[in-house]
């Protein structure tokens, strides 16, 4: 699934139907490094068994070491297996984040098959996450290059303009990422989403409301459940975060979730964690329980079964609505450490470090989260980075730091330069007064 709450268009993992999940689990049990035949050659059997038990390992248990054992297995077998050498990749760049032994997997796998979309994505993650931002433009450029007719190029010069904090590099990216796929109601929904984000960390509420809905249309265009559903809860998601507006967010998301409800699509199609993340949110942890426990009584194998990364998620939302801190500190620590990602759970772990009574160390993870380049910091610069300005220099000021808490808050004011007039929490110039 993906590393980000409400980008559901361009996943990076997959999901897998439950019948085939179960098909896995009994015809393809994980296979240690010792599958091979008697003379000690592997034969064609052992590589199907370690391939696809290496994508049932990453795809849906979570289990990465026993991932990672079975793709090594058919790397040894067939070192020019591009699938073997982007699953492994894969499996480092996640939970142990060895995104340099990643990045030399997926050259390897383009310089088997040059046109691997999965190998050219995973490389340009990873030397972000390297903090290489240099060698990540070179890995865009040549994937743009090698793959003009794919839309992941585009998207990864979108990303690598707003790391680089080039706001008319980002739309001239948009633009032309709208210019190459014209009639891609897909890429449409995903440049009107970006569009919205930006508008959101800007401050500019009315604006972000309107792409999203722009958003909304193209899904609804294109006609799948699952992409409706989440793009509602994105549009849903902004109204009680920046505008405090539970009441129009929760009819929007009811009312949809009445025209495609759980019983109506697969299991693995429902956006179960979007979903009960959003009901946390807006204040109904009891309907954010009950679609987790729904959702668990179909998953094989049970969620609790390894620490799912974005079952913590949701469950340290529950955690944190309900007044129990340390609970949700514990949550989102997990789904921190179970994903590639590197900034993904760390508003919501400074959050409840807060709630828990430990500013000092919920300062390190606001920290963290505004100094950290990750490919994915479009999807939560949105709602984190005025956050994270915000108390990181409250925190600031309570420590006596008070140059460093000022320019914290002359940062957000310079970030909300031309935010609507009414922005809740809005900061003014140096004064940092509200």
């Amino acid at each position: 699934m993906s590393e980000s709450r409400g980008t559901g268009i361009f996943r990076q993992v997959p999901s897998m139907a439950v019948a085939a999940r179960v098909a896995f689990a009994v015809a393809f049990a994980v296979c240690s490094s010792g599958c091979a035949d008697a003379d000690g050659e592997s034969s064609e059997a052992d590589v199907r068994r370690w391939r696809e038990s290496g994508r049932y390992h990453f795809e849906v248990t979570r289990d990465l070491d026993r991932a990672i054992a079975a793709f090594e297995s058919l790397t040894v077998a067939r070192p020019e297996d591009p699938e073997g050498l982007v699953g492994l990749g894969e499996a480092l760049a996640n939970a142990p984040r060895d995104w340099s032994r990643a990045a030399g997997l997926f050259e390897a796998a383009i310089a088997v098959d040059s046109l691997n979309v999965d190998a050219h994505s995973g490389l340009f993650d990873a030397e972000v996450r390297l903090g290489d931002l240099s060698a990540a433009a070179r890995a865009q450029e040549r994937f743009a290059r090698l793959r003009p007719d794919h839309p992941y190029p585009y998207i990864e010069a979108v990303r690598l303009a707003w790391l680089n904090d080039d706001p008319p590099a980002v739309e001239r990216a948009l633009a032309r990422l709208e210019r190459s796929f014209p009639g891609d109601l897909t890429v449409r929904a995903w440049v009107a989403e970006e569009r919205a984000r930006i508008a959101l960390v800007g401050g500019r509420l009315r604006a972000a409301d309107r792409h999203f809905v722009d958003a909304l249309a193209h899904a609804s265009a294109r006609g799948d459940p699952s992409e409706i559903i989440e793009r509602t809860v994105d549009r849903a998601w902004a109204l009680i975060w920046w505008s405090a507006d539970t009441a129009t967010a929760i009819a929007l998301v009811d009312s949809v979730t009445r025209v495609h409800p759980m019983a109506s699509m697969p299991m693995d199609d429902w956006p179960f964690h979007y979903l009960a993340e959003f009901q946390a949110l807006a204040g109904r942890p009891a309907q954010a329980v009950a679609i987790l426990e729904s959702h668990a009584d179909h998953m094989d194998p049970p969620p609790e079964a390894r620490p799912n990364p974005w079952w913590q998620a949701a469950w340290g939302l529950v955690a944190l609505d309900v007044g129990k801190p340390d609970e949700a500190v514990r949550r989102f620590r997990l789904w921190d450490e179970g994903i590639g990602c590197s900034i993904c759970a760390l508003g919501d772990l400074a959050r409840a470090l807060e709630a828990a009574g430990e500013p000092d160390s919920a300062a390190v993870v606001w920290r963290r989260f505004l100094d950290t380049p990750d490919p994915q910091r479009i999807e939560w610069d949105p709602y984190y980075l005025a956050l994270a300005r915000e108390r990181l220099s409250a925190i600031y000021d309570e420590a006596g730091r008070t140059s460093d808490a000022l320019e914290l808050r002359n940062a957000l004011s310079r970030q909300w330069a031309e935010a609507d007039a009414d922005l809740p929490g809005r900061v003014t110039g140096e004064s940092g007064s509200g």
